[in-house]
């Protein structure tokens, strides 16, 4: 929990949702302070879902194909990267 950097007591969260420790997202109410009062709601967790979705497939990808340099995997979809005949459920998300 010290790694977790904070500002009035909740995480600071980046553009994914992401922790300051890799790896680690924030969604719902934690997600207040750096997204705006619309996380409290259902309504927000399309938003957040897909957001941490994309940033973990992502990722995925990076470890997968290590080929794949930073910007390129940045530009691509998430159909882009799983690769022919996976599902995105065969990579936990």
């Amino acid at each position: 929990r010290a790694q977790i950097r904070t500002r009035s007591g909740a995480p600071v969260l980046s553009a994914h949702f992401e922790a300051s420790v890799p790896g680690l997202y924030f969604i719902g109410t934690t997600g207040l302070y750096s997204f705006g009062p619309l996380m409290r709601f259902v309504a927000g967790t399309q938003f957040a879902a897909s957001r941490v979705c994309r940033h973990v497939a992502q990722h995925l990808a990076w470890a997968k194909q290590p080929s794949l340099s930073g910007s390129a995997a940045k530009r691509a979809s998430p159909q882009q990267i799983v690769r022919a005949g996976e599902t995105p459920s065969s990579h936990g998300v």
